[in-house]
């Protein structure tokens, strides 16, 4: 028998049967840098760092795994045939306990020095025998003596002959040759093992490649800049490829992944087109969506926000966002999308809700609240959007945006007062003749330089009806920039022979009292509702604190209605014209009525000049806009939100409260009253901080006390009642974007890439999930050109 034929073909068949083995068995992974050492013996695995064993123990599911290398029983070889090769894959050499005292059977017993002799060999406690553990590891049973492979050798008289008749043995000669080619394996990789590597790190590049891919085109989206270029040939170096190319061959120079894939083109696909940018987009947008709609989903209850605009293409974009509260009573409100509709009217609107929650898998019957601008296509009693929606669902409650019920107060402000009105009208004229000129704001700007000592707005500001804060930003503008605007209206006037005329005029209505009264008095009002405006934006704020904000500002405004304050404006504006030498305050010219319908000589007017704007401008601006948000936000005061108000936030909330809220929601009336009862009483005891809203306190020591669990109607109707809206101000945020997004240069961008650059942009602090990302596109057809698994 040729040993060397013989062993070469037991190698071919072995190691491949090996390799299957070594792979299936737990814990057969072995580092490349871990030398093989035959002679490890259990005493240097027991003596570990420290002597402590359990540092040697591999985090397993099953124990007897660990048992294997560090167990001293287990090790032993009576144990079994196939610990041997496991514990070969581990490092591990044969078991070679050296004990005090070793049986003796007919006078003769084992000797501690065959260990040197023979490094094969291994002992077993248990059975006072000896195996040979190379034997045992290659499975070489069934041609091997079974006494060193399966019962084990213990004739002590003949062990001088039979060892090294072993060790002579073709059998053990294979498996010395099997144990060469393991250890060579090891080191070096079998063949299928270095294939298996190379598919790996081709992967590996791959998939780094495309993330790069992926950071770029995030770095874009939450720039908020464009991608394409006119030309992305690459002889078209003399042009803008687009930031997308451009910002890859920057990043390039230091990323040889880039370098490699992008610049040198050593594969056959880049992933650069347009259609994987939209592809990539999708998915990322996809991927953070799927994280907004499962935590929706866990709040259980949910309120819609929708509100519609005009992008630069004229088409109409549907804003909606979604309001939830978390376990923690923090109210949130996350941004679902634009989405382009053909017509605003509610049957439509109603129709595309309907799609989108669809879409996303929430539940219409899960909506507690809806909130909406105040078009009649949407708030409308019987066919509008809230309509519609609460004919399907009864406890979506409606809620007028009070930051629109608000600018709509001061939209009647400015219309009903005759001094108000003109003011305004004479700021929008003087932003529009500024502006529209070149020439004329160069001069501006000029005397601005010189005489400004401002640090405020370097320009004048428009008006609109439907800014919020676009009327104080107006005002403050001029109030900085009087001596500027002065002196560029008298140099306009003296110098142009063709604008002179109009500033002219607009000098006679800005060199008044009354112009700079009303501009003084409208700054005061205006920074107050300013203060409410922003306020109302929050997307944390609730319908108690709404209520209590509102009523302060109105508390403002009837403290300032009084003779005090009114001297202080006075006095203001009277430096003011002092300091630019402007008209003096004069009564307004009485108008005369005819003869002939029974008038004749105007009798005297009885009230002087400052009285007159104490009554008739002073007090009936502050009447006006006190009524008006008295009179509006009693619009969203629903029998329902006052009644859930009362039950969470009142000592002794009315009896008729609580049978509202419980017939609403189906709760349980008395175990109602009886937990509101308990936890009053547990909150009076309390100390709570009084700045925060009543609401709020109680909030923060439901939580703080860890005993929502103990309330849980209570903790319900809190829920309902954070969870409604009380503005549409995430929406108006929307289109910020949208105009940042869609602007005239990216005016053909298609509704789905909009859609997902929005989500990208708007949720940038959300962390995208790329390793999902490029799972989720090799799933795709395009995903199968390149190995990513």
């Amino acid at each position: 028998m040729n040993l060397n034929t013989d062993c070469s073909l037991l190698d071919d068949i072995d190691d491949k049967n090996d390799d299957k083995e070594l792979s299936k068995l737990p814990g057969s992974e072995k580092k490349k840098d871990a030398p093989y050492n035959s002679e490890v013996t259990e005493r240097d695995l027991v003596k570990g760092d420290d002597n402590e064993e359990s540092s040697t123990l591999p985090e397993s599911k099953k124990k007897k795994d660990a048992l294997y290398i560090s167990g001293v029983t287990e090790r032993d070889p009576v144990k079994g045939k196939n610990i041997a090769f496991t514990l070969l894959c581990k490092c591990l050499g044969p078991y070679q306990p050296e004990m005090d005292k070793y049986p003796k059977v007919n006078g003769r017993k084992f000797c501690i020095q065959w260990y040197k002799s023979y490094k094969w060999l291994e002992y077993s406690p248990e059975k006072d025998a000896v195996f040979c553990f190379y034997c045992r590891a290659f499975d070489l049973s069934g041609r091997c003596e079974e006494s060193f492979t399966i019962n084990g050798f213990n004739k002590w008289s003949k062990a001088s002959t039979c060892l090294p008749k072993h060790e002579r043995s073709v059998p053990h000669k294979e498996a010395m040759v099997k144990l060469a080619s393991f250890k060579h394996s090891s080191v070096e990789g079998s063949v299928a093992t270095k294939i298996d590597k190379h598919h790996n790190m081709i992967v590996l590049k791959n998939i780094s490649y495309l993330k790069d891919i992926l950071n770029t085109l995030l770095f874009c989206v939450r720039q908020g800049i464009g991608f394409r270029g006119h030309n992305e040939q690459d002889h078209s170096l003399l042009n803008n490829r687009g930031n997308f190319i451009e910002l890859l061959h920057l990043r390039a120079n230091d990323n040889d992944t880039i370098k490699q894939y992008f610049i040198e083109k050593e594969r056959k696909f880049r992933y650069i087109h347009p259609e994987f940018q939209n592809t990539f987009l999708s998915l990322m947008a996809k991927n953070i969506q799927q994280s907004l709609i499962s935590n929706i989903k866990v709040a259980g209850i949910y309120s819609i926000l929708v509100d519609e605009t005009q992008d630069i293409s004229r088409h109409e974009q549907v804003s909606i966002c979604v309001r939830y509260v978390t376990e923690s009573f923090e109210p949130i409100e996350v941004f679902l999308g634009f989405f382009q509709t053909h017509s605003t009217s509610a049957e439509s609107l109603v129709a595309l809700i309907k799609e989108v929650l669809k879409k996303n898998d929430l539940n219409i019957q899960n909506i507690r609240g809806q909130c909406y601008d105040g078009a009649a296509s949407m708030r409308g009693s019987y066919t509008g959007v809230q309509a519609r929606i609460k004919n399907e669902n009864p406890h979506a409650i409606y809620v007028h945006c009070y930051a629109h019920i608000l600018n709509l107060c001061l939209v009647d402000l400015t219309k009903q007062v005759k001094q108000i009105r003109n003011m305004f009208g004479v700021l929008n004229t003087l932003h529009n003749f500024i502006g529209a000129s070149s020439k004329r704001f160069s001069i501006f700007e000029s005397m601005r330089t010189n005489f400004s000592e401002s640090k405020g707005p370097k320009t004048l500001k428009s008006l609109s009806d439907t800014r919020w804060n676009c009327r104080i930003e107006a005002i403050k503008a001029v109030f900085e920039n009087l001596s500027a605007l002065f002196h560029s209206l008298h140099k306009i006037a003296d110098d142009d022979t063709f604008a002179g005329p109009d500033a002219s005029s607009l000098l006679k209505s800005i060199e008044t009292f009354d112009f700079i009264f009303c501009l003084n008095l409208l700054k005061f009002v205006l920074n107050e509702t300013n203060i409410l405006s922003k306020y109302l934006q929050t997307p944390s704020i609730n319908y108690s604190s709404v209520q209590l904000m509102a009523q302060q500002t109105i508390n403002t405004f009837k403290d300032s209605r009084t003779q005090d304050k009114f001297n202080s404006l006075w006095l203001e504006t009277q430096d003011i014209v002092e300091k630019y030498n402007l008209e003096e305050a004069k009564l307004p010219r009485e108008r005369k009525i005819p003869i002939k319908i029974g008038g004749g000589k105007s009798q005297q007017n009885s009230i002087n000049v400052k009285d007159h704007y104490l009554i008739n401008v002073f007090y009936v601006v502050l009447d006006i806009i006190i009524a008006d948000i008295e009179e509006r936000f009693k619009e969203n005061n629903l029998n329902l939100l006052n009644a859930m108000n009362d039950v969470l936030t009142s000592d002794l909330p009315n009896v008729a409260s609580y049978n509202l809220v419980s017939n609403t929601y189906g709760v349980d009336n008395s175990e109602l009253q009886s937990e509101v009862n308990i936890f009053n009483r547990m909150f009076k005891q309390s100390q709570n901080d009084m700045k925060e809203t009543a609401l709020n306190r109680r909030i923060s020591y439901l939580l703080s006390n860890n005993i929502e669990v103990g309330f849980p109607l209570y903790a319900q109707i809190l829920k309902l009642l954070l969870t409604l809206p009380t503005n549409t101000a995430t929406c108006e945020r929307s289109f910020s974007t949208l105009k940042r997004i869609k602007t005239y240069l990216r005016s053909t961008t298609g509704q789905d890439r909009l859609n997902n650059l929005a989500i990208l942009y708007v949720h940038r602090d959300q962390e995208v999930n790329k390793d999902e990302v490029i799972k989720e596109f090799d799933a795709t057809e395009n995903g199968r050109r390149m190995i990513l698994h």
